[in-house]
């Protein structure tokens, strides 16, 4: 293992006589990253019942030891940091997504490799007393058809063939069985796309940017119930703009349909909320600090509460501009029903109030030839 730094440790170097005899959890994680500070509690706890005894817990990042000091300002974590700056070790376990999760017995036999949600007590209380035997899940169909990816990528291609395709534009019914999810990118003339598994009002709502599929209303042939994948990628010259104009005219084209504007009166929740220590202007939020990392925009909160609820929530124009920390609900967030999202929000000094609201919705309308 080799890393150029030790924080939070005795010593700066890693010697092989301090794990020596000892359970090592290697945590491989980076500071931007979402689901690494949703497991941060977790691995602290861990941490803590596991403290006194023969396990040694180092957290590794490729990030430089400044940022990372500024984190730990911030962020509590448990046990060692690891500052792999040339990425050696993440190479020497395979490592190619974050978070991932190494646990190494005190033979040096690696005996756990996963994510660190389903590391737990039992586990490592079997790894470090020998006992341990790793638990068999059956696979579902869909992981053995589809490979891993990322915004501008065909699961199907990378699964079977693990590549990327520089120039991709599809829209086919959907392979993902009963999954969805979507993803998207874009940067230095790059842009990205998929959506995966999904119904025509939820690919526009992603294309026109709006709040939620709610404020698609379809008057066409194509029933909701039929799900669609929709990739595309291009490797230069494009931004997200461009993409989303080009991907709107080619859904029109596919679907023989037209999208328009148009106002309607619904009941919605009116948050009403004052700037505070909790609701922060972006004018006032430090970007370059790295726990800034799990602060959202209000208005992707409201815009989640409302795709999970059954409501519009009309909130400002502003919200866009105001950002609250999710940390510490991080872990349970995306799994939250809109009515504890709105519960969460009360708590953060957000309140509601229901009426009568004109909103500005899309209307999908077969083409008349």
């Amino acid at each position: 293992m080799t890393l150029k730094a030790l924080l939070q440790s005795p010593q700066r170097k890693l010697k092989e006589s301090d794990l020596m005899g000892k359970v090592v959890v290697l945590e491989f994680w980076a500071t931007w990253c979402t689901p690494c500070m949703a497991n941060l509690p977790h691995l602290n706890k861990l941490n803590a019942e596991f403290a006194g005894k023969k396990v040694v817990f180092i957290s590794i990042t490729d990030e430089p030891e400044d940022k990372v000091n500024l984190f730990l300002h911030k962020r509590k974590m448990n046990g060692w940091i690891g500052i792999d700056s040339n990425f050696m070790t993440n190479k020497s376990y395979g490592i190619e997504g974050w978070p991932a999760t190494i646990v190494i017995d005190a033979n040096g036999m690696v005996e756990y490799a996963g994510e660190p949600t389903h590391l737990t007590e039992e586990v490592l209380s079997g790894i470090l007393s020998g006992s341990y035997v790793p638990v068999k899940r059956k696979i579902k169909e869909e992981e053995v058809l589809l490979g891993g990816w990322s915004g501008g990528d065909d699961p199907v291609l990378t699964a079977h063939f693990k590549q990327k395709c520089l120039y991709q534009h599809t829209i086919r019914p959907s392979v993902m069985g009963t999954s969805k999810g979507y993803g998207y990118g874009q940067g230095k003339g790059k842009v990205g796309i998929s959506l995966l598994g999904q119904s025509l009002p939820e690919i526009i709502c992603f294309t026109e940017e709006l709040a939620s599929p709610k404020r698609v209303i379809n008057l066409s042939n194509v029933p909701d119930s039929a799900k669609w994948d929709v990739i595309f990628s291009r490797s230069k010259g494009y931004d997200m703009p461009k993409a989303l104009r080009e991907l709107n005219s080619s859904l029109e084209e596919t679907f023989a349909i037209s999208v328009g504007d148009t106002v309607v009166t619904a009941r919605a929740y009116i948050p009403v909320y004052k700037r505070s220590s909790k609701i922060v202007n972006e004018k006032s939020m430090n970007f370059d600090d790295p726990s800034s990392h799990t602060y959202h925009s209000i208005k992707e909160i409201f815009d989640r509460m409302e795709a999970k609820t059954e409501q519009i929530v009309d909130y400002p124009a502003g919200a866009a501009n105001d950002f609250i920390d999710l940390f510490p609900v991080l872990k349970a967030f995306y799994n939250m029903s809109g009515e504890e999202i709105k519960s969460w929000l009360e708590t953060e000094g957000v309140s509601f109030r229901e009426e009568k609201s004109d909103i500005k919705m899309k209307a999908l309308h077969n083409n008349v030839l």
